[in-house]
């Protein structure tokens, strides 16, 4: 989005403005509203993005790969559904629109990137740590000195 163009076409993304169930209506016309601006003035806009998270996580602003929308009332309903009512809160935050990725599947649901490297602190089972742990079979950690080797399966190729 940020280059003023998207994965799909803009006519689904207009379908999906007019006809879509209504946060999906919401979330289509913001995008197009970000695409159009890029076009027009070659600028990158900022936006606010939204993303529900259970009331136990501390932090207050978005952190790599933190899936965001655009639209706060989907965000709402995602908490309600994902951690129940009053067992969330939303994170608010204004984000150039170049920090967001998409898949092109909902309009409702991007992935934010900043391009900075950090880890979360307080949530189970992180999984997303600046560096690779490798394991063995029997789950202990391999020291980075004792080298990484990878035993290739062995395949044949037959012609019929």
């Amino acid at each position: 989005m940020a280059l003023g163009y998207s994965l799909v076409d803009d006519d689904v993304i207009e379908m999906w403005a007019r006809r879509g169930e209504r946060n999906m209506m919401l979330s289509a016309m913001k995008m197009l509203n970000i695409m159009d601006t890029i076009r027009r003035t070659g600028k990158v806009p900022e936006v606010t993005v939204y993303r529900a998270v259970p009331n136990d996580i501390k932090e207050g602003s978005l952190r790599l790969g933190d899936w965001v929308t655009l639209n706060r009332d989907y965000a709402v309903l995602h908490g309600q559904h994902r951690f129940g009512f009053n067992a969330y809160r939303i994170i608010e935050q204004k984000v150039p629109s170049n920090t967001l990725y998409w898949d092109g599947n909902d309009p409702n649901g991007f992935g934010f990137d900043d391009g900075k490297e950090y880890t979360y602190r307080n949530t189970k089972n992180n999984r997303k740590l600046i560096e690779a742990v490798v394991r063995d079979t029997d789950g202990n950690i391999v020291p980075p000195s004792q080298g990484l080797i990878i035993e290739r399966p062995r395949y044949s190729i037959r012609s019929p």
